[in-house]
């Protein structure tokens, strides 16, 4: 009796138990390999729209960094002969004339917070939010 129990558990074993496990061995590791093949092209394509939203940001600021470049005011103080900014080619009026065109570069430039532009040899910064005196903050 307990040869017969044993060969039919067997039987049922080898039959039913053993292709069960092997299929699912199987599908673990083909569904493993789907999902993490998947997994990767979605980090690829997110990785790519990241990239392409950088690059579009640094056109972005490459643009206006031109543009400011060729701004006359901007010129102006850029060749300003001297160590000191002078007050006397440009009044404070006209300063905070300028301050306000750089607060339109800000409205428009969606990444972009605040500007600063920092003149090394006159020791001046001109900021969209106002313009202070570089020397104490080099200091």
């Amino acid at each position: 009796m307990k040869k017969l129990f044993l060969k039919t558990f067997l039987s049922y074993f080898l039959v039913l138990i053993l292709p069960i496990i092997t299929l699912g061995i199987l599908g673990y590791y083909m569904i493993s390999d789907v999902i993490s093949d998947q997994t990767r092209r979605s980090y690829a394509v997110i990785t790519d729209q990241l990239a392409n939203s950088f690059d579009n940001l640094f056109k972005e600021v490459d643009t206006l960094s031109t543009q400011l470049a060729y701004t006359p005011w901007v010129k102006e103080i850029m060749y300003m002969q001297g160590e000191h900014f002078d007050y006397g080619r440009m009044d404070g009026l006209e300063l905070a004339q300028h301050v306000n065109e750089l607060n339109t570069y800000d409205i428009t430039n969606e990444s972009i917070s605040s500007i600063a532009l920092y003149f090394p040899t006159q020791e001046f910064i001109v900021s969209s939010k106002g313009y202070p005196r570089c020397e104490f903050i080099l200091q």
